[in-house]
């Protein structure tokens, strides 16, 4: 969808997140969670599905960067 809206020319995408993107293990009991926290791919407490939400949300950001023109 990225990809075809860059491809299109469009100006400005909303995207929304999940709460899987910031999903901090269990065992800490204080997490910082801010902009820069991403869930760990490896933690054993996620599932699949939030798994997939993150990797979707990387590829997202990933694309969004290699796309930016200058204003």
């Amino acid at each position: 969808m990225l990809n075809a809206a860059i491809d299109n020319g469009i100006k400005k995408i909303v995207m929304t997140s999940s709460e899987a993107a910031c999903y901090p293990y269990k065992s800490d009991s204080n997490p910082k969670i801010n902009e820069d926290y991403w869930t760990d791919l490896n933690n054993k407490d996620i599932t699949n599905y939030q798994r997939s939400k993150i990797i979707a949300e990387k590829t997202a950001w990933d694309i969004s960067r290699n796309n930016q023109t200058p204003n």
